[in-house]
């Protein structure tokens, strides 16, 4: 907890201010605080969704954080779409999309929203941790770990390489002579975009794919037929894709039932999952640098300035980062419907930047930066009620509630 000293006096202050609001009215208060988005974030925020390996850290988080009353809430993150009755869609572009929807109360995206998403600056975003996209691979238990190149890694993800052996180099210990199998994605996915992102980034112009940095596999500009005609056909690679798409649960295990199969996946799912651990798969180096808690913080520790709206970008960030390395975040709409909305989200996105920072890194995620946690906790004054923003923003307020009838004077 030592890099929290700094930030005593601004928490007190904080926690100070939510105590002094009357909060009495139970009756309006949400029995659930509900999300969807990233499963990046579901180990996280939750143990009721989201990926099925072992979440200890969300249980100890959601056992303290509903501490208290009957009346407190209950967390739920990617369980069941109150609209549909079904399974929330588990990638970034859902966690933008509900909480604009007013379906959940709040978001998880590995990349913030853009104009095109969230045109009125309905949404605040709050970086809760560091999530590092690991190179897995499928190889036997003997094989030498791979240090990966950004350009052998744009050369293997767009067809160009068949076989490991391609890799060997003299004097190098030797990777075996068996096909590369490709898994990708195929949803609208920020693994994806923080991937491609790092790639268009790092090999000059090498990779011609989608992804150039600005979230354009969210917004449309991503084509699973792109990547799948990327392959030479004459090659015998192939690309496999995870069944469904759903997610990086799904990546996981079509990973590990496909010997010489390689793919890009969440480095805190990755550590988690039974074929990790029995070393059916592994990961690889990226220019040098091995993913962990520690290279993760180190790439937003390369900043020069910390925006006020937390829209942090640290792909392909130098030594001793590790280069494919993005922030998580929540999103949360700025005005919402009731104070206990209000006060449940600060108290919740609070203890994400306090306690949940030690656990974050328990669960394979960097810690945020003192800097950046000064201006996470300035932000969340910023998250009010409709009577309380209705005069200072009208517009965005009627935009989200037009039959309000605070807007009738305003129109």
């Amino acid at each position: 907890m030592n890099r929290f000293l700094s930030l005593l006096v601004l928490l007190s202050t904080v926690t100070s201010a939510f105590a002094a609001k009357d909060f009495s009215e139970k009756k309006e208060c949400p029995s659930i605080i509900n999300g969807a988005g990233s499963t990046l974030l579901g180990q996280f925020v939750n143990h009721n969704g989201g990926p099925t390996f072992n979440d200890s850290f969300m249980v100890q988080a959601t056992q303290n954080f509903s501490v208290g009353t009957d009346n407190e809430p209950k967390l739920a993150y990617n369980g069941v779409n109150p609209a549909t009755g079904s399974a929330f869609d588990q990638d970034s572009s859902a966690g933008v999309r509900e909480t604009l929807a007013n379906i959940t109360l709040f978001g998880g995206t590995d990349v913030f929203p853009t104009a095109a998403q969230d045109p009125n600056n309905r949404l605040l975003t709050f970086p809760v941790a560091v999530a590092g996209i690991a190179i897995a691979y499928n190889l036997p238990p003997n094989t030498p770990q791979v240090d990966f190149s950004a350009t052998v890694l744009a050369q293997i993800f767009s067809g160009q390489v068949a076989f490991w052996s391609d890799l060997n180099k003299p004097g190098q210990p030797v990777l075996p002579h068996t096909a590369i199998k490709v898994i990708t994605r195929a949803d609208a996915s920020g693994s994806t975009n923080d991937f491609t992102t790092f790639l268009n980034r790092a090999t000059g112009g090498l990779w011609t794919l989608f992804g150039n940095g600005d979230n354009s596999n969210l917004t449309g500009g991503f084509s699973i037929n792109e990547w799948i005609n990327a392959f030479p056909p004459h090659n015998g690679l192939g690309v496999r894709f995870a069944p469904q798409a759903t997610g990086t649960t799904d990546v996981l295990t079509e990973l590990a039932s496909t010997p010489g199969a390689i793919a890009y996946v969440g480095y805190n799912n990755l550590i988690l999952s039974p074929a990790f651990i029995n070393r059916t798969i592994t990961f690889g180096l990226v220019n040098g640098i091995a993913p962990s808690p520690a290279t993760f913080t180190a790439a937003l520790s390369s900043l020069k300035t910390i925006p006020a709206n937390l829209h942090l970008d640290t792909i392909n960030s130098p030594a001793p980062a590790y280069p494919i390395a993005n922030p998580t975040n929540l999103v949360v709409r700025s005005c919402l419907q009731t104070s206990c909305e209000v006060r449940e989200l600060r108290e919740f996105l609070y203890y994400l930047a306090t306690i949940g920072q030690d656990t974050a890194v328990n669960a394979g995620l960097g810690a945020l930066t003192t800097p950046i946690l000064a201006q996470y906790i300035k932000n969340l004054s910023l998250l009010r009620t409709i009577e309380g923003c209705v005069d200072e923003r009208v517009q965005q307020c009627c935009f989200t509630t037009p039959n309000h009838h605070h807007c009738d004077k305003h129109r």
